[in-house]
């Protein structure tokens, strides 16, 4: 059955997506159209930009309680992943625009999920950076778990290369460095990210790059905090955790022993995707990509896109094979305060 326009209000009201004052304007410029129909008073709301039109769904199946999260007005859903989805959302007091994740109530017997989303909320906490996306809340509400976190408007580094090509050199190296400092302030706060790739990282309207996604963040102490209890590993030793494109040797073999190294190596593949449009070992199955990572000597980057022979150096620094983890490897990464060239 078709809501009435009174359904329709009175859901609104209780969701809190309008007040009563601005209701009574809507419904009297749509007496004015000489339409009755809940459907066509929806349709009006979201012409007029009062609702977004994956709210109005949500509104027209008598579903209006699914766009509110606690203290927050859900928008829009901006993504969805394995554990749960991204929306973008309004503070009912604030009135500041955010982006939302939580995790997927099927996951809530889970152990190991739901301390891998709690890990995430605790890693975020820690970290306040001009070069990562800031956290603002968490909690629970409606049997969600969610982390609220500032809203970037842009677009990722992937798309922005898949879309408009390769980054001339020096505007790769700004844009590596700014992810650097950031990785830098995380790392001395005892985080490591263990996911960077060009789709984590957000580029906004003034230029500045914010780090996404800390669901695979590790946790470890530092220096200036050894009395910090290290959360436990969540994953097993010999499981893989990252992306196959821009995953390091070693996390590969093991992602529960990967340290900071890891992102630097993450790093490396990045700046390379981002000057040459695709990444180091591109064109190879997952497989046989994994077992480059672990026992092929990296490309040149100066071969792929012309590159500066210092770059060159630097770039097969961050991705030299740790001597630990392959026989005959690498001398080792640099540590993300020295980069440069």
């Amino acid at each position: 059955m078709k809501p009435t326009i009174l359904e329709i209000c009175n859901a609104i009201l209780e969701a809190e997506l309008l007040t009563e004052s601005e209701l009574d304007r809507v419904r009297s410029e749509l007496r004015n159209a000489d339409s009755k129909d809940g459907k066509a008073f929806i349709e009006f709301l979201v012409r007029h930009q009062q609702l977004s039109r994956w709210q109005a769904k949500f509104l027209y199946q008598g579903k209006a309680h699914q766009i509110s999260l606690g203290s927050y007005v859900l928008l829009d859903k901006l993504g969805q992943g394995g554990m749960g989805v991204v929306f973008k959302a309004r503070h009912r007091t604030m009135d500041r625009v955010v982006a939302i994740k939580t995790l997927n109530p099927k996951f809530f017997k889970n152990k190991q999920v739901v301390e891998r989303f709690q890990r995430e909320v605790k890693a975020a906490a820690r970290l306040v950076h001009p070069n990562i996306v800031a956290a603002f809340d968490a909690g629970e509400a409606r049997g969600f778990h969610y982390l609220v976190m500032e809203y970037v408007v842009g677009r990722n580094l992937h798309a922005i290369v898949t879309q408009d090509g390769p980054f001339k050199q020096d505007q790769a190296v700004e844009l590596i460095l700014q992810v650097a400092r950031g990785l830098e302030h995380a790392h001395s706060k005892g985080v490591v990210h263990r996911d960077v790739k060009p789709n984590n990282l957000m580029l906004d309207a003034d230029g500045q790059v914010k780090i996404l996604d800390l669901g695979l963040a590790q946790l470890f102490q530092t220096e200036s905090d050894p009395n910090e209890p290290t959360a436990a590993p969540l994953t097993e030793a010999g499981h893989m955790m990252g992306t196959v494109d821009y995953i390091a040797p070693e996390q590969a073999q093991d992602s529960s022993s990967a340290d900071l190294r890891a992102d630097i190596y993450a790093l490396g593949g990045t700046l390379y995707f981002l000057c040459s449009g695709r990444p180091m070992f591109d064109g190879l199955t997952p497989v046989n990509r994994i077992l480059a990572h672990l026992n092929s000597p990296p490309p040149s980057i100066s071969e792929a896109c012309g590159a500066s022979q210092s770059l060159d150096q630097v770039f097969r620094r961050m991705v030299a094979k740790m001597l630990t983890t392959v026989e005959n490897g690498g001398a080792g990464r640099l540590k993300l305060v020295a980069l440069g060239y």
